[in-house]
Order: C-alpha cells, then sequence, then structure tokens
C-alpha cells in the first residue's frame, strides 16, 4: 500500500486537505474506492473498542456497489424509519421498484458518501448516504428529486413519507447555509449485528470532515427517528426545525396522529 503522504500528494487536485484537524481527510479517498489501514485516516482515535479497526474498513461508496448498498438501506434503513412503521409500509412494494436507480444517480461520481466494511467478506456494516446540495456545483452535481422517483399511486405509503420530509426540510426563510452549498447526510444506516459500537457517529465525524476539505461549510441532516437525532446532536449538530409527527397534515388528514407515537423528527444542521 502506497504511503499517505504519497497518496495525498498524487491526488493533492481532488480535495484541498488542510492541516486543521477538524478538516484532514485523505484525497485518494474522496476519488476512489481504496481502503486504509490505522495511519492512513484519523477514525480510529477515542475508539471504545480499540481493535475494531483489524475487522472493519473505511471506504467510499462507489457507483458500480449501488446493488449491494440499495439491498443494505432495503434492510437496514427503510424498515426503521418510524413513519413507515406507523403506516405498516411494504419497504418491497413501495422502496425497492425505484431505490436502485435512485442510489444510482446519489453515487455520481465524485462519490461523497462512505461506509464502514467486513474487512474479509467485505460486508456492508455501516453507511452515510451523502448528497452536496448546490445547483451551481459542476463537480458535485445536484441529489436527485425523490419525488422524481416516488409516485403517489404506486407508492402511496413512501409517498406520504415523501411529503413529510419535504415538510421537515422547509426551513425558516432568513437561514442559509453559508456560501449557498450544503453537505447533505441523506441516510444513515448500521447493521443491528454492529450496533451500539460508535459507528453512526464515526461515520457523521467523518463526514463533517469530508464535507470540511471539499470547502463546505453547513452539514445538514434531515433525522426521522430518537436514535439519528441523538447521535447528530452528540456530534455538535444543532436543531433548526422540529416536525411532531402528530401535527403532520398530508391530504386532510393526520395520518400520524393517535398511533401511540409521540416523538417527531428534526432538521438539523452544522457549522464547520
Amino acid at each position: 500500500m502506497e504511503s499517505v503522504e504519497t497518496t495525498s500528494r498524487r491526488l493533492q487536485d481532488v480535495a484541498d486537505v488542510t492541516t486543521d484537524p477538524r478538516t484532514e481527510w485523505p484525497a485518494a479517498l474522496i476519488s476512489s474506492s481504496l481502503t486504509f489501514e490505522k495511519e492512513s485516516v484519523q477514525c480510529w482515535e477515542d475508539w471504545d473498542e480499540p481493535n475494531l479497526h483489524e475487522e472493519l474498513e473505511l471506504a467510499t461508496v462507489r457507483q458500480e456497489e449501488k446493488v449491494k448498498v440499495a439491498e443494505f438501506l432495503l434492510a437496514h434503513f427503510f424498515p426503521e424509519v418510524p413513519i413507515g412503521k406507523v403506516v405498516d409500509m411494504d419497504v418491497d412494494l413501495e422502496v425497492r421498484p425505484w431505490v436502485f436507480d435512485f442510489i444510482h444517480l446519489v453515487l455520481a461520481a465524485p462519490s461523497t458518501s462512505i461506509q464502514f466494511r467486513h474487512r474479509a467478506s467485505g460486508r456492508i456494516v455501516a453507511v452515510a448516504i451523502n448528497a452536496v446540495e448546490n445547483d451551481d456545483d459542476q463537480e458535485h452535481p445536484p441529489s436527485p428529486d425523490l419525488a422524481e422517483f416516488v409516485h403517489p399511486d404506486r407508492h402511496p405509503k413512501m409517498h406520504m413519507n415523501l411529503k413529510f420530509l419535504e415538510e421537515l426540510s422547509a426551513v425558516p426563510d432568513d437561514w442559509a447555509p453559508a456560501n449557498n452549498k450544503m453537505f447533505n447526510i441523506f441516510m444513515l444506516a448500521v447493521d443491528p449485528h454492529y450496533g451500539q459500537r460508535g459507528l453512526a457517529s464515526k461515520l457523521v465525524r467523518l463526514s463533517i470532515q469530508l464535507a470540511a476539505s471539499l470547502g463546505i461549510k453547513t452539514v445538514v441532516s434531515q433525522a426521522v427517528n430518537h436514535y439519528a437525532i441523538k447521535t447528530l446532536k452528540k456530534c455538535g449538530f444543532h436543531t433548526l426545525k422540529q416536525l411532531p409527527y402528530g401535527q403532520f397534515v398530508y391530504l386532510g388528514d393526520t395520518p400520524l396522529a393517535n398511533n401511540g407515537v409521540h416523538q417527531g423528527a428534526e432538521f438539523l444542521f452544522l457549522e464547520i
């Protein structure tokens, strides 16, 4: 394996990697599927399980991995969305028909999504699906619009989820991201077998570092469950908007009220 110094020099044109520890990021990881040992990425410090790096490796998510990533999300992300649970959404019927094409576009090069995977098998154990939100950025095309994939008649319950997210993302008019550019932690999922081991927090912190290395000052996320909210706040995020499930109105009704769901979702942001 090449040294970190050599790899960073060769790919210095990919990203402006500074010496600030908040923005330190190996340039190679931004543009390739290369994996890194402990010395290459400062992601194992202060780890509760210091030997975990011997079992897992960090890598970008490549576009050709869309099937594996989509299947991981179908198993570990979409079934855990609280709204879907309340309305008993069938993930295979409502998400599977469109998710592979959607993920394919999200992973358009250069990918900003990252993953932890098992070294021996290559199996994904945690993933952060990230996207740069800026229509004027030629290097990072705008992330695809879910509304172009989710049909109100063919995917009615997922369409309701979409409308909830759209309302959650309608932030106050007096708020705007720095430089009109946002790094969106769009989906965050961890295999339950690796839960409670710090992987979600580590992916969030690494995503923040990646955003900073790309010159992006604002990181956002739409957190739809208590676990995601807690993880993001642990990493320094602040709440910009809250949307209680019981207050969500859809087609003239409040479908998430009186279902025993007393929590809500939050739009969170972090200024780097």
